[in-house]
């Protein structure tokens, strides 16, 4: 699990002025730097391997595998996990599929290798060896200098309503 973090003592001058609403605007700030660094991990996930070869371009199912969670408190902070499981955790750190059973998704047909081959029950997948490819750490680093910048805006906001 990666996690974004936000320390809250450069923004502890604001609570005098703005009270409670402080927390509630960093965490909005912090969770839209989230879902970017979340769309950032899926996009690199699929550039090669192994996740490319399952997902292709479409994100739906590398959504599931690469997901936020609830914003928690940690310290004088606040961070927003992103939870990787699964085939993704897989190719960010290294390691190796378990021995399945691959089916024919339509009829009978498999293709492998570009071939089709008739195997109505599917094969059975020895498992494999995935070296590390990892993308996590390169999404946050793309995305780090913008949270500075969505806690501004967040807090300009505040400013707006308070003189409004």
């Amino acid at each position: 699990m990666i996690s974004i973090e936000m320390d809250t003592a450069p923004a502890r001058a604001y609570f005098e002025a703005f009270g409670r609403r402080v927390p509630a605007a960093m965490g909005r700030a912090l969770r839209r730097v989230g879902t970017a660094v979340q769309g950032e991990m899926i996009k690199l996930s699929r550039e090669r391997g192994v996740m490319r070869r399952v997902f292709g371009k479409k994100a739906s199912g590398a959504r599931k595998l690469i997901s936020k969670r609830k914003l928690r408190t940690v310290g004088d902070g606040i961070e927003q996990p992103i939870k990787i499981v699964g085939l993704a955790a897989i190719q960010e750190q290294g390691g190796r599929t378990a021995p399945h059973r691959i089916r024919p998704s339509r009829g009978n047909l498999l293709v492998i290798g570009g071939k089709p081959i008739f195997a109505p029950d599917g094969v059975q997948h020895q498992g494999a060896n995935m070296p590390a490819f990892p993308f996590a750490d390169r999404a946050a680093q793309r995305h780090g200098g913008r949270l500075k910048e969505e806690m501004e805006k967040e807090l300009g906001k505040l400013r707006a309503s308070l003189r409004g």
